[in-house]
């Protein structure tokens, strides 16, 4: 019992996402980042395991363009992430936006996967916010709610 707690403890301990050189990445996510992301710079380069699952994750540029793209092992692009303005918004997103009336608008991201398009909004009013997530269409998707701390 007590070793398979320690295991388990370690096992927890390297679950986390760990920096790496992007040289170290798997040839195939290496390659899929010259085809795909011809021209592009990595910055950063991490991996992580999740549900025995390891994935890794670089931070590019390439060109104006600033973004996060996340690989399986075997090269597949599994998400693309940057942060984007209000204006670049669909239009249904932004008029679904102008619902939260009274609500300060954060960080917005685009998350791109091979399933869609989604939009994450971050919103606070006061000592609340919200993280809410929308698809193309403008419908919520997903609403995370956190406490707010205003500078005073």
């Amino acid at each position: 019992m007590l070793l398979s707690l320690c295991l388990l403890t370690l096992a927890s301990a390297f679950a986390g996402e760990h920096s790496v050189d992007p040289t170290a990445m798997p040839g195939p996510v290496l390659a899929t980042l010259a085809s795909k992301y011809s021209g592009a710079t990595v910055s950063s380069a991490s991996t992580e395991t999740e549900d025995g699952v390891q994935t890794w994750e670089a931070k590019l540029t390439q060109g104006a363009r600033s973004f996060e793209a996340a690989f399986g092992a075997d090269g597949s692009v599994l998400e693309e992430e940057e942060v984007v303005k209000a204006t670049d918004l669909p239009p249904a997103v932004q008029a679904a936006l102008a619902g939260y009336a009274g609500w300060t608008i954060g960080r917005i991201e685009k998350s791109v996967t091979p399933t869609g398009t989604r939009y994450e909004a971050v919103l606070t009013q006061g000592k609340q916010g919200q993280e809410i997530g929308f698809a193309e269409d403008g419908s919520v998707k997903e609403v995370e709610k956190f406490k707010h701390h205003e500078a005073e």
